[in-house]
Parts: C-alpha cells; structure tokens; sequence
C-alpha cells in the first residue's frame, strides 16, 4: 500500500506523530531532569543522616539504660512493697 504525500489524511497523520514524538521527548526529558533532582536530594538526605546517626545510637544506648534501671526499679518496688503484704496473706 502506498501513500500519496500530497494527501490530507496522510500529512495530518504525519503531523499527529510528530506531536507525538515531541510530547514523548519533552516527557521523559521532565523524567530524566526530576530522576536527577530526586538522587541529588537523596544524597544531601543520606549525608545529613550520617551526621545525626551518631546521636541516635548514643541516645539508643541511653535509653535502654535507663530503661532497664526503671523496670528493676520497680520490680524491687513490687518484690518490697509484695514481700510484707504477702507475709500478712500468709500469717
């Protein structure tokens, strides 16, 4: 089948695909240029991250620590204040 180059349909066609391929190279250049951005802006977010990693470790630290101090706290509370009552319950 051929195609007349003079005709309408065929150069309107010819037109849409143009347009069409423009659109579809502007899009994936936006991609291209927001993919970019997107792995700049990871980058600074993992070395900001790198400076704070240090502070969550200690405080992970400090907290379960502390953690730890408070349960056997009251768990001595508990056994302190359980031992004289449940010596009455048993007298």
């Amino acid at each position: 089948m051929t195609f007349d180059p003079n005709d309408p349909t065929f150069q309107w066609i010819q037109a849409i695909h143009r347009d069409v391929a423009h659109l579809r190279d502007n899009h994936l250049a936006h991609v291209n240029q927001d993919l970019q951005t997107l792995k700049m802006e990871v980058q600074e977010i993992k070395g900001e991250l790198r400076k704070v990693q240090p502070i969550i470790d200690e405080l992970q630290i400090l907290t379960s620590k502390v953690g730890r101090k408070v349960l056997y706290g009251i768990l001595i509370g508990i056994g302190l204040i359980g031992g004289p009552m449940g010596m009455e319950v048993l007298l």
